[in-house]
């Protein structure tokens, strides 16, 4: 078995790995920003605990560690434009900032979760972010899935 491994090869392999999308958030009622990330889970129901994992350098990762909280939002559907936008993919788009515990988040999405900053793990050329929940706030809808490079419809299961 081959053990060499591409950077295309290791995208393409994860990639079939369907998951939700999110856009992590945060700053002030002065400064807001946010960034598209699908590198979330859930860890620990006692305490609530979730984590995010963030390029080192990103202007989010020391967002997040300046403010010592962040937002995490659980995109709809109908917002991929949302998504495209806070990739940096495109600048179409109104973002409407909501505000969960102090904490900027998405209107809209399908989950926002308030947290502030638990611990960091050094995780190769990116940092993962355990966040507490301190604020949490969801609705009924479908959730924006990315399968394979391109965003997908939830298809009902049989």
């Amino acid at each position: 078995m081959d053990t060499t491994l591409s950077d295309d090869q290791f995208r393409a392999a994860l990639g079939r790995f369907a998951t939700g999308v999110t856009v992590i958030t945060a700053g002030d009622r002065d400064w807001q920003h946010g960034m598209t990330a699908t590198a979330f889970s859930s860890i620990s129901l006692h305490p609530p605990l979730v984590m995010v994992a963030l390029a080192n350098g990103a202007r989010m990762y020391e967002a997040v560690r300046r403010y010592g909280r962040f937002g995490v939002n659980v995109l709809a559907r109908e917002q991929q434009v949302l998504s495209q936008h806070f990739s940096g993919r495109t600048a179409e788009g109104e973002v409407r900032f909501d505000w969960l515990d102090g904490v900027p988040t998405i209107e809209g999405a399908l989950v926002r979760l308030s947290c502030d900053l638990h611990g960091e793990h050094a995780a190769g050329d990116h940092t993962i972010c355990v966040g507490r929940l301190t604020g949490i706030d969801w609705r009924a809808g479908d959730p924006l899935i990315y399968y394979d490079g391109g965003y997908q419809a939830v298809a009902g299961m049989a």
